[in-house]
């Protein structure tokens, strides 16, 4: 079932799915990031998604110590403490929500916040893509990448429904005193693979500070 916040708080079932309109992104800084596609990502397969504003700036629905931006017609939104708190991976908890549905795509990309103070970004994007991950899945493959101003880590890792595998992705950064996480996920590699104009925009995006 896939479900926003809402005024309920509403439990955090499958890793949903998300997706965008068609467009281009913004030419402002740093959104003239040249950051390469996740590993097992087919960029030619990959199109751009169209800019409808910005997450965690001033005006915000989600008070955040990063910005990136969302997909057009997309609605923000913050999850409240007492949900979020049922539903960590780790040290990590769900604290911000970009739902599709108004932009008639039922998905969403959720911001974790956690770590451990004095750790490194690798080594908590690591605990959190283990967490995360099914079980009987391979290692989370991590890699370094480079946005305007700030190393990144990105995690792609696999999760199950039903027996189908798929890939996750997650990107990390050092903000605020803690690691800040952008993640998507889909109910299966088709899904999945429709999702990833929004994640990119986002990861090109990302900012800390802004």
């Amino acid at each position: 079932m896939r479900r926003s916040w809402g005024l309920a708080a509403v439990a955090l079932t499958a890793t949903l799915t998300v997706g965008c309109s068609g467009g281009t992104t913004g030419a402002n800084d740093p959104k003239n990031n040249k950051v390469p596609v996740p590993d097992g990502v087919a960029a030619d397969k990959v199109g751009p998604a169209e800019e409808g504003g910005t997450v965690g700036g001033s005006g915000s629905p989600c008070a955040l110590p990063v910005t990136f931006a969302h997909a057009k017609q997309w609605k923000v939104q913050s999850i409240p403490p007492d949900a979020a708190k049922s539903f960590t991976i780790g040290s990590f908890g769900p604290v911000c929500e970009l739902d599709g549905k108004p932009a008639g795509v039922l998905g969403m990309i959720r911001v974790w916040q956690g770590g451990k103070p004095g750790e490194n970004v690798e080594s908590q994007l690591k605990l959190f893509a283990d967490g995360d991950k099914s079980k009987d899945s391979e290692q989370p493959k991590l890699t370094p990448v480079k946005l305007t101003g700030v190393d990144a880590m990105e995690a792609a890792y696999q999760r199950s429904l039903d027996g189908v595998k798929h890939r996750e992705y997650a990107i990390a950064v050092q903000a605020g005193g803690k690691v800040v996480v952008v993640k998507v996920g889909g109910i299966d590699q088709e899904t999945l693979d429709e999702m990833m104009p929004a994640y990119l925009l986002a990861r090109q995006t990302l900012a800390v500070g802004r």
